[in-house]
């Protein structure tokens, strides 16, 4: 079970930060909060989209699924899922607000009915074994205090068969430069994780708990622009963040997302992270 501790830094972090990413990153629009997968000279929001495209196409997600989104966000993904496919989408989420948040853009949308929104720990659920036939995890399992926890849980809520897809950020190599390990903690700080796996780390995390055919895809060209793009707006940002800081307009958690902000580009071109696409089944 993830420690009180974590619940109430990853809470204040987007109770926080909440406000850069409907300003800057056009969450009220479409719902999500994650890096983009670009294609062929797509915009911002489109790339957004994209990724929740690809990952359910990846899952092969259809009408006759019940898919657990584990770290829901407000709610984009689960939306999208209910709408395109017409699949009934539980997400679950650790704070209130975004849960809240998610409702009410389900009921914009018209799928209330499909989908259900839940504050939970993803580590320690509430429901019943083989619960779900996907799980479904996009920049999420990185609040994970316990990686092998987490995929554990996930694994005795999906049915035998079922598939878990994890589009998240992992470490990206084994040894790291003073200046990359200086810069994963400020993006670690600043992000509200508690650590990072390598990717090898988290799939041998998901074969210990049972998972086979276990794949991994680096998508290092789909987020590259994305993450470009936040690099050249906390250029602007980061100096009036500062100022605004010192007047005390700004808060500590809010500072250190913009220093995340500006480190995760450059830790992405040295390879010191990397953004990647997990898939996994449960076996029959």
């Amino acid at each position: 079970m993830t420690s009180q501790e974590v619940v109430d830094e990853v809470n204040e972090y987007y109770d926080e930060c909440q406000v850069d990413y409907a300003m800057i990153w056009g969450t009220n629009d479409h719902l999500s909060m994650h890096y983009g997968y670009h294609e062929d000279g797509m915009s911002h929001d489109e790339a957004v989209v994209n990724l929740t495209r690809v990952v359910a196409e990846r899952a092969d997600i259809d009408a006759d699924d019940r898919v657990l989104d584990a770290g829901c966000g407000v709610g984009g993904s689960a939306i999208w899922i209910a709408e395109n496919h017409g699949t009934e989408v539980t997400g679950i989420n650790i704070n209130q607000n975004q849960i809240e948040k998610a409702r009410r853009g389900a009921s914009r949308h018209g799928v209330e009915d499909l989908t259900d929104f839940r504050v939970m720990d993803f580590t320690d659920t509430e429901f019943e074994d083989e619960s779900f036939s996907v799980v479904w995890a996009v920049e999420a399992a990185c609040h994970a205090e316990d990686k092998q926890e987490f995929l554990r849980e996930m694994y005795r809520v999906l049915e035998p068969g079922g598939r878990i897809v994890v589009a998240d950020g992992f470490v990206g190599k084994d040894e790291l430069s003073d200046r990359e390990v200086n810069g994963l903690e400020a993006m670690l700080e600043g992000m509200a994780a508690p650590n990072l796996d390598t990717y090898e780390e988290f799939l041998e995390h998901a074969e210990e708990v049972g998972f086979t055919g276990v794949e991994f895809e680096d998508r290092y060209d789909s987020v590259y622009p994305s993450a470009r793009r936040i690099y050249l707006m906390t250029l602007l940002t980061l100096p009036v963040g500062v100022m605004l800081r010192l007047l005390r307009v700004r808060s500590e958690a809010q500072m250190n997302h913009l220093k995340a902000a500006y480190h995760q580009y450059p830790m992405l071109k040295s390879g010191a992270w990397v953004h990647g696409l997990m898939y996994a089944e449960k076996p029959e």
